[in-house]
This record gives C-alpha cells, structure tokens and sequence, in this order.
C-alpha cells in the first residue's frame, strides 16, 4: 500500500498503519503488518503476523495480478 511512496524505515510501514487504523481495522491486523517490518521490533505471535511476514517478500508477492 504505502512501500512505492513510503520506502524508508521512518515511514514503512508505519503510513499504511494509520491510515488502516484510521478505516478501523483490528489492532491484530495492525500488529501483523508491523511485525512484518523486522526494524520496528513487533514480536509475531499470531498465525496472521506469521503468514504476513513468511508471504510478504516471497517472490509470488511480487507477481501481477492475472
């Protein structure tokens, strides 16, 4: 969501975690996409935060949609 625009640790991924905060998403969902940041130091203890960190930066991620 925010990477292209936002490639720094200051921001990544920490513009698209507000701005889902803001639409209200749940706080597990926030802390999986945090968590997915190894700098910010959020522990993945959730199958969510796992799985998000384990497929964000797979090679299928990158793919375009069909």
């Amino acid at each position: 969501m925010d990477y292209e625009k936002h490639p720094s640790p200051a921001e990544h991924p920490m513009v698209s975690v507000r701005e889902l905060a803001g639409r209200g998403y749940p706080e597990d969902m926030l802390e999986a996409i945090k968590g997915h940041a190894d700098y910010l130091g959020v522990a993945r203890e959730t199958l969510l935060a796992k799985t998000f960190y384990a497929v964000d930066d797979s090679p299928a991620s990158s793919w375009p949609a069909p």
